[in-house]
């Protein structure tokens, strides 16, 4: 079973959605699906969270699928073979100078 949780940005706040609902597997407190919705509280987006499996010591979902509630057949889905979580990063690395030139 699941929890379900609705998750509504504070009033006046630049946010994108109306509010978002997460459903989280309650025996693993890990999310299986969000709803994205727009400022009238109509699903826009999609995401499902699934394939959980034990990386870099921890369990995660390993595919990763976005799709748009208009009816239209298009999706986006990140699936992931293997994680490091123990890699050290310089700082620099994330300067605009080293991501554009990648």
């Amino acid at each position: 079973s699941q929890y379900v949780y609705t998750l509504v940005p504070k009033p006046d706040r630049p946010i994108v959605w109306g509010k978002v609902e997460v459903a989280v597997n309650q025996a693993r407190l890990l999310p299986t699906r969000q709803v994205f919705f727009d400022e009238d509280s109509v699903p826009i987006r999609e995401q499902t969270l699934s394939e959980f499996k034990m990386m870099g010591g921890r369990v995660i979902p390993t595919r990763v699928v976005m799709r748009p509630l208009d009816g239209s057949a298009e999706f986006t889905r990140v699936s992931w073979k293997t994680l490091d979580f123990g890699v050290s990063l310089k700082d620099r690395f994330f300067s605009l100078r080293t991501l554009k030139s990648m």
